[in-house]
C-alpha cells in the first residue's frame, strides 16, 4: 500500500468512526432526555403525595385537638356535677 492509499484508508476509518459516534451520541442524548423526563414525573408525583400526606396530618392533628378540647369540657362538666352531687 502506498502512502496515498494509506491516508485515504485513515480518512475513511476516521469518518466512519465519527459518523457512528455521532449516531450513538444522539441515541444516548435521547435516552437521557427520556430518563430526565421520568425523574421529573416522579418528582412531581412525590411532591403531590407528600402534600397530600401533609394535609392529612394537619386534618388529623386538628381532629385530635378538637377531641382533646371536648374531653376537657366533659371533664369540667363531670367535676361540676360531682361537686353538686356531694
Amino acid at each position: 500500500m502506498d502512502e496515498k492509499a494509506l491516508n485515504d484508508l485513515k480518512q475513511f476509518i476516521t469518518a466512519t468512526i465519527h459518523q457512528e459516534i455521532a449516531s450513538l451520541e444522539t441515541r444516548i442524548d435521547t435516552r437521557f432526555e427520556a430518563i430526565n423526563a421520568r425523574f421529573d414525573e416522579n418528582d412531581t408525583m412525590q411532591n403531590e403525595i407528600l402534600n397530600a400526606i401533609g394535609e392529612n396530618q394537619e386534618l388529623h392533628s386538628k381532629a385530635i385537638h378538637y377531641q382533646a378540647n371536648n374531653l376537657d369540657d366533659h371533664e369540667r362538666r363531670i367535676v361540676k356535677l360531682e361537686k353538686r352531687a356531694a
